[in-house]
Formats: C-alpha cells, sequence, structure tokens
C-alpha cells in the first residue's frame, strides 16, 4: 500500500492535521519498505489547496493519507479519489504511523 503522511514540519518530521498544514508529504510504500519526501505541488491561486493535494496525491497512486484531523473539504476530495484517510493522534510521529501500518498490513 502506498500511504502519504502530512508533515507539518519537515525538521521535526511532526504530522500535520491537515493536507493544507502539509510542509512536504512523506510517501511509503508499504510493501517495499520505501521512504520518500515529495515536495508541494504548484496549485492555481483559485483552487483550495485540499482539491489541489489530493489530486497531486492521487497522481503519485497514493491509496491512504495520514493526518492528525483532516477537515470536511479534504475528506471529501479524498473521498471523490477513492483515496482512504485516517486521523489518530495516537500516532503522533511519522515512525509511528509507520510502524503500525506495517503492524497491521493484511
Amino acid at each position: 500500500m502506498i500511504v502519504a503522511i502530512v508533515v507539518k514540519d519537515q525538521l521535526k518530521m511532526s504530522i500535520g492535521n491537515c493536507l493544507s498544514d502539509a510542509s512536504v508529504f512523506l510517501i511509503y510504500d508499504s510493501n517495499k519498505k520505501i521512504k520518500q519526501l515529495i515536495p508541494l505541488p504548484d496549485c492555481e491561486q483559485t483552487e483550495m489547496k485540499a482539491k489541489c493535494y489530493s489530486k497531486y496525491l492521487m497522481e503519485h497512486f497514493v491509496e491512504m493519507v495520514y493526518a492528525k484531523d483532516l477537515g470536511p473539504k479534504a475528506k471529501s476530495y479524498l473521498n471523490d479519489l477513492f483515496i482512504k484517510y485516517s486521523s489518530s493522534l495516537e500516532n503522533n510521529s511519522v515512525e509511528n504511523i509507520i510502524s503500525y501500518i506495517n503492524k497491521n498490513r493484511k
């Protein structure tokens, strides 16, 4: 599964609340155990960040997005693109989320 983690602060690798909090996305391929940081896309000024970022993640074959608290617009755009999402305060770091994904792989 290819997962995107919303990274708010790249130096601290802290998790952002919503898509619009991202400074970068960490893409994790749970099958290959590969992590990659990808920069944010250039969005049109008139386009909502949540919509632009959702399309960008789809282009990167993301199947699931992790953030602390995705808003209703972000959830709606992700749903429209058949991208699953998870919001959890328990998995509050990139490494905790990756560990959780690896433990719960099917």
